[in-house]
């Protein structure tokens, strides 16, 4: 009996032995998993799923029994044979299912940080760890490229300048080498669009005359144009295959290289460089910033002003949160809003303009120009920055001038305006502002519909955009417009 009792207790001392080494592989392939987790990045999802389950598993003297419907066979060692060693022990099936369907859920990797690499590695020769390996790229501030793009851009200027200054460039063709130029240095591999579109291969046309000449001029401007190959290599240099791909539409020149898009330059900018350079837009080029109220000057004769910065200081600084080549197709985008969109729509802004113009001459705006910077900003932008339709200008200053005369008084601008404030706002409106456009005889529909803009009654939108006043007061500004045009 006793011999029984005794073989019954090494039995299951064996068992429990055979038990507890199972238990300690167990336990010891689990931390390689989580280590595994916490190095890719879900070091603390892994951790937590992990004890839980363990807890769940293995909790107790017999934890390989309470493991659910899991026998002990199922947790046995390849072939039934049970090794003191866990080196080649295989993990039990439920935890293998638990973690591969971890593993296969989608999660966010995040790289891991010096320290779970270190206490990873702890004991081991590893290669030393450099922040360097898992440091992103630092993405430049536009004011920090146009430094570091500054000179570079400067010195590949100076012989397109001195064929500029020698006559052998136009203005049009000055200013888009300006544009290639910027473009090659900030993008050497890909400035090439290679991509022809039919809106830059038509001619943009303003009047019926420039459409009766559109079908035979095309071959002369692009004929007449620079080639390619006179440019200095030094500033400008073009591929074999980008060469031949202008070659494929027309001769190799600058004009017809505007008909292919260039990275980072919209296409409404190389539709007003294509109608520049074709003569057909009057755009003039200056080598500084003018002013707000000399921009006006400008549009209210008919052109538009194109500002070309090439001083070493300007090209490596921003100006009015631009940088230089930005600058330039800023001012390309707002003559295709001025001179692209039909010669009704010109000759409008125009009168628009000039109506502002001659109210600025008057003096009625100087008080506030001098007393509330913000109003003379919003005016600065109507004149020189906004190029929209004539009536949407006129209604834009109306809502500054109500602004500002709530500001005066000591009220927010989203306020509603007090009955006395507003009898002398609409008195200084009628009898000062509009006085000052100079019109002797202004239609009663359209001198109401002025009255009406920015109220919020019934039927007030309706009637300012397309009432019977509205009709009349866009009337007016284009009349005024085209004799702008016509030089009368």
């Amino acid at each position: 009996m006793a011999t029984k009792e005794n073989s019954k207790k090494s039995v299951s001392s064996r068992e429990h032995e055979s038990r507890a080494s199972q238990r300690d592989a167990i336990e010891q392939w689990v931390e390689n998993v989580l280590l595994c987790s916490s190095i890719m990045g879900s070091k603390n999802e892994a951790l937590g799923e992990g004890e839980g389950f363990w807890d769940e598993a293995v909790d107790g003297e017999n934890g390989c029994e309470q493991m659910g419907s899991h026998s002990v066979d199922e947790i046995s060692l390849p072939g039934g044979k049970e090794r003191d060693d866990n080196k080649n022990q295989q993990p039990p099936k439920a935890l293998e299912r638990k973690f591969t369907q971890q593993q296969q859920q989608p999660e966010q990797q995040v790289a891991p940080t010096p320290s779970d690499l270190q206490a990873a590695n702890k004991g081991k020769k590893v290669r030393p760890f450099r922040e360097s390996q898992y440091r992103p790229r630092p993405v430049l501030s536009m004011e920090e490229q146009t430094k570091r793009e500054g000179p570079t851009v400067h010195a590949r200027l100076q012989p397109l300048a001195a064929m500029w200054r020698a006559g052998k460039l136009t203005n049009a063709e000055m200013a888009f080498c300006y544009v290639l130029v910027h473009v090659q240095v900030r993008h050497p591999r890909n400035w090439f669009g290679g991509k022809e579109t039919s809106e830059l291969a038509s001619l943009p046309l303003t009047d019926t005359e420039g459409l009766q000449r559109a079908g035979h001029v095309l071959d002369q401007i692009a004929a007449a144009s620079p080639l390619l190959s006179q440019l200095p290599l030094e500033s400008l240099m073009f591929h074999p295959r980008t060469l031949a791909a202008i070659t494929a539409v027309g001769p190799p020149t600058l004009f017809t290289l505007t008909r292919f898009r260039l990275r980072s330059v919209p296409t409404a900018a190389m539709v007003a460089m294509r109608a520049w350079l074709a003569g057909l837009w009057p755009l003039t080029l200056h080598t500084d910033i003018p002013s707000p109220r000399a921009v006006l000057a400008m549009q209210c004769r008919g052109t538009r002003v194109v500002s070309m910065l090439v001083e070493l200081d300007e090209l490596c600084a921003c100006h009015l949160g631009h940088d230089p080549m930005d600058f330039l197709v800023h001012d390309l985008m707002h003559a295709h809003r001025m001179f692209g969109r039909g010669h009704t729509h010109l000759a409008g802004q125009i009168g628009a303009l000039t109506l502002l113009s001659r109210a600025l001459a008057s003096g009625c705006l100087t008080q506030f120009c001098d007393s509330d910077s913000e109003f003379k900003e919003t005016l600065d932008y109507a004149i020189a920055d906004m190029n929209t339709d004539c009536l949407h200008t006129l209604q834009y200053v109306k809502h500054a001038l109500i602004a500002a005369h709530l500001r005066a008084d000591g009220l927010s601008p989203a306020a509603q305006m007090p009955p006395q404030l507003n009898e002398t706002f609409y008195h200084f409106f009628q009898h000062t502002f509009i006085s000052s456009w100079q019109i002797p005889l202004l239609p009663s529909a359209a001198q109401h519909t002025l009255l009406r803009m920015c109220e919020d009654g019934e039927g007030a939108e309706v009637d300012v955009e397309r009432g019977v006043g509205a009709t009349q007061l866009r009337a007016l500004c284009v009349d005024i417009g085209l004799k702008v045009l016509r030089g009368e």
